[in-house]
């Protein structure tokens, strides 16, 4: 059986869930956390950086990312969200 596909909007909060999990890590780190395609996570980092949810810093020589308060405020509803999703699938059973 195939797995199925994730829609960009997924691929984007499974990496900002992995800077929030992985606390300041490399690109070549969320790569390895989030197993997304090279060309994808470069793409996918600057679109997350222009949207103001990531930002990058230097940190004894290397360049890390961390999430924004507002790259935070989006994981954190969509958290919720799933968690209500499920109270809800529990609740039809």
């Amino acid at each position: 059986m195939e797995s199925q596909k994730h829609s960009r909007l997924e691929l984007y909060l499974e990496i900002l869930k992995s800077l929030e999990e992985l606390k300041k890590p490399s690109l070549v780190d969320i790569k390895e956390k989030t197993n997304a395609e090279e060309t994808f996570l470069n793409h996918a980092m600057v679109f997350l950086e222009k949207q103001d949810l990531i930002r990058k810093e230097n940190a004894e020589n290397r360049i890390v990312y961390l999430t924004t308060p507002r790259g935070d405020r989006v994981t954190r509803y969509f958290k919720e969200m799933h968690q209500e999703t499920i109270q809800e699938q529990f609740s039809l059973a």
